[in-house]
């Protein structure tokens, strides 16, 4: 069963690994990693961001990292990450589309 919830605190440690884990959020030039404060600091302000968790029968396979600038109508689109195995069945997009 499927189903898309809010990033919790908890969830923080497996986006962090994630993100500095997987070629694609690398920034070739840098080879900058993502912080723990960071992906902390977008769990914790919930005004300024959006973080949803996509899950499999509690298995978390994605997620989706939106910063919300305030004062607009505009996002920037972070992150967006579905694990390999689950990719092309549409995940990404329900993620957007939450």
């Amino acid at each position: 069963m499927f189903r898309i919830r809010r990033v919790r605190m908890q969830d923080a440690k497996w986006i962090h690994k994630t993100l500095n884990e997987n070629s694609e959020f690398k920034n070739q030039d840098t080879e900058e990693e993502y912080s723990t404060a960071w992906v902390r600091g977008i769990i914790k302000n919930k005004k300024g961001n959006i973080a949803l968790i996509m899950e499999n029968n509690k298995e978390v396979i994605g997620f989706l990292l939106v910063h919300i600038i305030l004062g607009t109508k505009d996002v920037i689109f972070n992150n967006l990450y579905i694990k390999p195995e689950f990719r092309k069945n549409n995940f990404g997009t329900r993620l957007l589309r939450e």
